[in-house]
Protein backbone atom coordinates (compact mmCIF):
# COMPACT_ATOMS: atom_id res chain seq x y z
CA UNK A 1 0.00 0.00 0.00
CA UNK A 2 1.36 3.42 -0.99
CA UNK A 3 -0.33 6.86 -1.11
CA UNK A 4 0.73 10.41 -1.98
CA UNK A 5 -0.94 13.70 -1.06
CA UNK A 6 -0.06 16.96 -2.86
CA UNK A 7 -1.13 20.23 -1.28
CA UNK A 8 -1.97 22.02 -4.51
CA UNK A 9 -4.68 20.24 -6.45
CA UNK A 10 -4.37 19.95 -10.25
CA UNK A 11 -0.71 20.90 -10.13
CA UNK A 12 0.76 21.17 -13.62
CA UNK A 13 3.91 19.34 -14.67
CA UNK A 14 5.69 22.70 -14.85
CA UNK A 15 4.67 23.58 -11.29
CA UNK A 16 5.73 20.17 -10.04
CA UNK A 17 9.18 20.43 -11.62
CA UNK A 18 10.00 24.15 -11.63
CA UNK A 19 10.20 24.82 -7.91
CA UNK A 20 12.95 25.53 -5.40
CA UNK A 21 12.97 21.96 -4.17
CA UNK A 22 13.86 20.61 -7.61
CA UNK A 23 15.93 23.54 -8.88
CA UNK A 24 17.76 24.50 -5.68
CA UNK A 25 17.57 21.32 -3.64
CA UNK A 26 15.63 23.22 -0.98
CA UNK A 27 13.19 20.58 0.22
CA UNK A 28 13.05 20.40 4.03
CA UNK A 29 11.17 17.41 5.39
CA UNK A 30 10.37 15.19 8.32
CA UNK A 31 9.79 11.43 8.46
CA UNK A 32 8.05 9.23 10.98
CA UNK A 33 6.25 5.96 11.64
CA UNK A 34 2.51 5.43 11.34
CA UNK A 35 1.39 2.78 13.82
CA UNK A 36 -2.13 1.58 12.99
CA UNK A 37 -3.18 5.06 11.87
CA UNK A 38 -1.37 6.94 14.65
CA UNK A 39 1.50 9.30 13.83
CA UNK A 40 4.52 8.62 16.03
CA UNK A 41 5.59 11.72 18.00
CA UNK A 42 3.15 13.86 15.99
CA UNK A 43 3.58 16.99 18.10
CA UNK A 44 7.39 16.82 17.88
CA UNK A 45 7.24 16.49 14.09
CA UNK A 46 4.79 19.39 13.83
CA UNK A 47 7.15 21.40 16.05
CA UNK A 48 9.99 20.67 13.60
CA UNK A 49 7.83 21.71 10.65
CA UNK A 50 6.70 24.88 12.45
CA UNK A 51 10.29 25.90 13.23
CA UNK A 52 11.29 25.08 9.65
CA UNK A 53 8.54 27.23 8.17
CA UNK A 54 9.30 30.08 10.58
CA UNK A 55 12.97 29.92 9.59
CA UNK A 56 12.65 29.51 5.80
CA UNK A 57 9.11 30.65 4.92
CA UNK A 58 7.92 32.99 7.72
CA UNK A 59 5.06 34.43 5.67
CA UNK A 60 3.53 30.97 5.17
CA UNK A 61 3.05 29.75 8.75
CA UNK A 62 -0.67 29.17 8.10
CA UNK A 63 0.36 26.23 5.88
CA UNK A 64 1.04 24.25 9.08
CA UNK A 65 -2.69 23.80 9.73
CA UNK A 66 -3.13 22.30 6.25
CA UNK A 67 -0.14 20.00 6.83
CA UNK A 68 -1.49 18.76 10.17
CA UNK A 69 -4.91 18.01 8.70
CA UNK A 70 -3.42 16.22 5.68
CA UNK A 71 -1.02 14.17 7.85
CA UNK A 72 -3.89 12.85 9.92
CA UNK A 73 -6.04 12.15 6.88
CA UNK A 74 -3.19 10.16 5.36
CA UNK A 75 -2.43 8.32 8.60
CA UNK A 76 -6.08 7.32 8.91
CA UNK A 77 -5.80 5.52 5.56
CA UNK A 78 -3.29 3.19 7.24
CA UNK A 79 -5.28 2.40 10.39
CA UNK A 80 -5.48 -1.27 9.40
CA UNK A 81 -1.73 -1.43 8.71
CA UNK A 82 0.69 -2.31 11.52
CA UNK A 83 3.61 -0.17 10.36
CA UNK A 84 3.91 2.47 7.63
CA UNK A 85 6.43 5.16 6.70
CA UNK A 86 5.40 8.83 6.39
CA UNK A 87 7.42 11.62 4.83
CA UNK A 88 6.27 15.25 4.72
CA UNK A 89 8.29 17.41 2.30
CA UNK A 90 7.99 21.18 1.88
CA UNK A 91 8.80 22.98 -1.36
CA UNK A 92 8.39 26.59 -2.48
CA UNK A 93 7.24 27.46 -5.97
CA UNK A 94 9.10 30.01 -8.06
CA UNK A 95 6.32 32.54 -7.38
CA UNK A 96 6.81 32.09 -3.62
CA UNK A 97 3.85 29.93 -2.58
CA UNK A 98 4.65 27.21 -0.05
CA UNK A 99 3.47 23.73 -1.03
CA UNK A 100 4.05 20.26 0.36
CA UNK A 101 3.58 16.60 -0.40
CA UNK A 102 3.10 13.64 1.92
CA UNK A 103 4.24 10.19 0.91
CA UNK A 104 3.13 7.14 2.91
CA UNK A 105 3.83 3.48 2.34
CA UNK A 106 3.59 0.20 4.20
CA UNK A 107 7.03 -0.69 5.54
CA UNK A 108 8.34 -3.18 8.09
CA UNK A 109 10.32 -2.07 11.15
CA UNK A 110 13.64 -3.84 11.65
CA UNK A 111 14.80 -4.88 15.11
CA UNK A 112 18.13 -6.47 14.24
CA UNK A 113 21.50 -5.39 15.65
CA UNK A 114 23.40 -3.22 13.17
CA UNK A 115 26.92 -3.24 11.78
CA UNK A 116 28.31 0.21 10.93
CA UNK A 117 31.30 1.58 9.07
CA UNK A 118 32.87 5.01 9.59
CA UNK A 119 32.74 7.60 6.81
CA UNK A 120 33.75 11.27 6.54
CA UNK A 121 31.11 13.98 6.22
CA UNK A 122 31.46 17.77 5.92
CA UNK A 123 28.08 19.03 7.19
CA UNK A 124 26.86 22.59 6.85
CA UNK A 125 27.71 24.81 9.81
CA UNK A 126 25.13 27.40 8.77
CA UNK A 127 21.77 25.68 9.10
CA UNK A 128 20.04 25.19 12.46
CA UNK A 129 20.09 21.70 13.94
CA UNK A 130 16.30 21.21 13.78
CA UNK A 131 16.29 21.65 9.99
CA UNK A 132 16.15 18.37 8.07
CA UNK A 133 17.11 19.08 4.46
CA UNK A 134 16.81 16.69 1.51
CA UNK A 135 20.57 16.56 0.78
CA UNK A 136 20.99 12.86 1.58
CA UNK A 137 22.43 11.74 -1.76
CA UNK A 138 26.06 11.74 -0.50
CA UNK A 139 25.19 9.88 2.70
CA UNK A 140 23.05 7.30 0.97
CA UNK A 141 25.67 6.63 -1.71
CA UNK A 142 28.22 5.85 1.00
CA UNK A 143 25.69 3.75 2.92
CA UNK A 144 24.84 1.75 -0.19
CA UNK A 145 28.51 1.08 -0.87
CA UNK A 146 28.94 -0.24 2.68
CA UNK A 147 25.92 -2.48 2.26
CA UNK A 148 27.72 -4.27 -0.56
CA UNK A 149 30.30 -5.40 2.01
CA UNK A 150 27.69 -6.68 4.46
CA UNK A 151 27.37 -3.60 6.67
CA UNK A 152 24.07 -1.87 7.43
CA UNK A 153 24.86 1.84 7.62
CA UNK A 154 27.47 4.58 8.00
CA UNK A 155 28.41 6.35 11.19
CA UNK A 156 29.76 9.69 10.08
CA UNK A 157 32.64 11.72 11.48
CA UNK A 158 33.98 15.14 10.56
CA UNK A 159 37.56 15.93 9.61
CA UNK A 160 38.42 16.51 13.30
CA UNK A 161 37.39 12.96 14.18
CA UNK A 162 34.22 14.07 15.98
CA UNK A 163 31.44 11.49 15.69
CA UNK A 164 28.18 12.56 14.05
CA UNK A 165 24.91 10.83 13.13
CA UNK A 166 24.43 7.72 11.03
CA UNK A 167 22.77 8.28 7.66
CA UNK A 168 19.30 8.23 9.27
CA UNK A 169 19.71 8.16 13.06
CA UNK A 170 21.22 9.81 16.13
CA UNK A 171 23.90 7.80 17.96
CA UNK A 172 24.49 7.15 21.68
CA UNK A 173 27.55 5.68 23.37
CA UNK A 174 27.30 3.80 26.66
CA UNK A 175 29.97 3.21 29.30
CA UNK A 176 29.22 1.74 32.75
CA UNK A 177 25.49 2.40 32.19
CA UNK A 178 26.06 6.10 31.50
CA UNK A 179 24.79 7.35 28.13
CA UNK A 180 26.88 9.80 26.11
CA UNK A 181 25.23 11.67 23.25
CA UNK A 182 26.80 14.25 20.97
CA UNK A 183 26.12 17.93 21.43
CA UNK A 184 24.13 19.50 18.61
CA UNK A 185 27.16 20.29 16.45
CA UNK A 186 26.95 20.38 12.62
CA UNK A 187 26.18 16.85 11.47
CA UNK A 188 23.91 16.12 14.44
CA UNK A 189 20.17 16.43 13.80
CA UNK A 190 17.95 17.47 16.68
CA UNK A 191 15.98 14.26 16.21
CA UNK A 192 12.46 13.78 17.53
CA UNK A 193 13.34 10.37 18.96
CA UNK A 194 16.52 11.88 20.44
CA UNK A 195 14.34 14.30 22.40
CA UNK A 196 12.10 11.44 23.49
CA UNK A 197 15.00 9.25 24.61
CA UNK A 198 16.68 12.02 26.61
CA UNK A 199 13.36 12.71 28.33
CA UNK A 200 13.05 9.01 29.10
CA UNK A 201 16.59 8.82 30.53
CA UNK A 202 15.88 11.80 32.76
CA UNK A 203 12.58 10.31 33.96
CA UNK A 204 14.31 7.02 34.81
CA UNK A 205 17.21 8.69 36.60
CA UNK A 206 19.67 7.25 34.06
CA UNK A 207 22.82 9.34 33.89
CA UNK A 208 23.56 10.92 30.52
CA UNK A 209 25.82 13.63 29.18
CA UNK A 210 25.92 15.70 25.98
CA UNK A 211 29.53 15.93 24.82
CA UNK A 212 31.78 15.99 21.78
CA UNK A 213 32.54 12.31 21.14
CA UNK A 214 35.68 11.34 19.23
CA UNK A 215 36.47 8.44 16.92
CA UNK A 216 39.48 7.66 19.14
CA UNK A 217 37.06 6.91 22.01
CA UNK A 218 35.08 4.19 20.22
CA UNK A 219 37.00 1.33 21.82
CA UNK A 220 36.22 2.70 25.30
CA UNK A 221 32.45 2.20 25.12
CA UNK A 222 30.47 -0.89 26.13
CA UNK A 223 27.49 -0.36 23.83
CA UNK A 224 26.29 1.87 21.01
CA UNK A 225 22.64 2.67 20.25
CA UNK A 226 20.81 4.51 17.47
CA UNK A 227 17.42 6.20 17.40
CA UNK A 228 14.97 7.56 14.89
CA UNK A 229 11.21 7.84 15.14
CA UNK A 230 10.61 5.11 12.55
CA UNK A 231 12.69 2.34 14.15
CA UNK A 232 12.88 3.52 17.76
CA UNK A 233 15.87 2.43 19.84
CA UNK A 234 18.25 0.13 17.96
CA UNK A 235 21.46 -1.55 19.06
CA UNK A 236 24.77 -1.55 17.22
CA UNK A 237 26.70 -4.79 17.06
CA UNK A 238 29.88 -3.51 15.44
CA UNK A 239 31.63 -0.35 14.19
CA UNK A 240 34.73 -0.84 12.03
CA UNK A 241 35.39 -4.29 13.56
CA UNK A 242 34.97 -3.01 17.14
CA UNK A 243 32.30 -5.23 18.73
CA UNK A 244 29.79 -4.00 21.31
CA UNK A 245 27.65 -5.69 23.91
CA UNK A 246 23.89 -5.23 24.26
CA UNK A 247 23.21 -6.17 27.90
CA UNK A 248 22.17 -2.71 29.05
CA UNK A 249 20.17 -2.16 25.87
CA UNK A 250 17.94 -5.08 26.83
CA UNK A 251 17.47 -3.60 30.32
CA UNK A 252 16.34 -0.28 28.82
CA UNK A 253 14.53 -0.91 25.55
CA UNK A 254 11.28 -2.38 26.90
CA UNK A 255 10.91 0.54 29.30
CA UNK A 256 11.55 3.02 26.49
CA UNK A 257 8.96 1.35 24.26
CA UNK A 258 6.41 1.60 27.08
CA UNK A 259 7.39 5.24 27.81
CA UNK A 260 6.90 6.11 24.13
CA UNK A 261 3.42 4.57 23.88
CA UNK A 262 4.00 0.95 22.81
CA UNK A 263 4.82 2.04 19.27
CA UNK A 264 7.51 -0.31 18.03
CA UNK A 265 7.58 -4.12 18.04
CA UNK A 266 9.35 -5.78 20.94
CA UNK A 267 13.11 -5.98 20.42
CA UNK A 268 14.47 -9.51 20.37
Amino acid sequence: MELTYISKKDMTASEALLNKGILWGEAPFTTTLIRKGKITFEELHLERLKKTIEYLYPKSIETLDHIKLAMNQMANEFKEIDFAYMRVTLFESIDGSLEFFIWCMKRAVSSKALKLGLQIDSPSSVLPRFLKMADYSYKFRLRNELRKSGLDDCLFKNNRGELLDSSIANAYFIKDKKVYVSKLIPGILEGTCRKKLLGFLESEGIEFSEEIILESELENFDEVWLTNSFSGLQRVKEINDIEYREDYYHEVVEKFIKYSGEIWPRKS
